[in-house]
């Protein structure tokens, strides 16, 4: 390769931290260890969920919708920034959940269409969308990469009606569950 490829190549490799020189030689960079690493607890994917995490101050996690389910693949989440506790399951719940209407925004109609015909739609609250066609509406306006952010009014709706009607322990959450 001609020097000037080398040179900029090596410049775009540490840039990404794929690698890091010293004193003239270069060994692998923090993003080469994370992605060759075997430690399950200590993999790329986690290393960046939980940047994304403290950048945001908030629990960031990835789903996946396959085979007509939503998975919950990783989530990164500590005690400054909790996870969304599940009340009832993703997959039950995705026109009302943000995690839900994040996946359903990015699948392809015939996709969507197959999820919204399996799953009723159940009215979880009073803010609960319950037509298709305005769910519809709602996931095409912003786009499909446009972060969806409902699940605070339907989780604050819920406590508050707990709270109000003295059930605080009533609805059985899963720990360790979030979206």
């Amino acid at each position: 390769m001609p020097l000037h490829l080398v040179t900029r190549l090596l410049d775009w490799l540490r840039e990404e931290r794929f690698i890091d020189t010293v004193a003239g030689a270069h060994f692998p960079g923090h993003v080469m260890e994370l992605a060759t690493t075997s430690d399950p607890d200590r993999t790329l994917l986690k290393d960046s969920l939980a940047r994304l995490r403290d950048e945001l101050g908030a629990a960031v996690c990835i789903s996946t919708y396959t085979d007509g389910e939503i998975t919950e693949q990783e989530c990164a989440f500590r005690d400054a920034a909790p996870p969304v506790v599940e009340v009832a399951p993703c997959s039950d719940t995705g026109h009302a959940s943000a995690n839900g209407k994040s996946l359903l925004a990015q699948l392809d109609f015939t996709s969507r269409m197959d999820y919204l015909t399996r799953y009723p739609f159940v009215p979880l609250t009073g803010r609960t969308i319950t037509s298709k066609r305005r769910l519809i509406a709602e996931l095409d306006d912003p786009g499909p990469h446009c972060a969806q952010f409902s699940d605070a009014s339907e989780v604050l709706d819920d406590v508050l009606a707990r709270a109000l009607a003295g059930e605080t322990g009533a609805v059985a959450r899963r720990p360790g569950r979030a979206r």
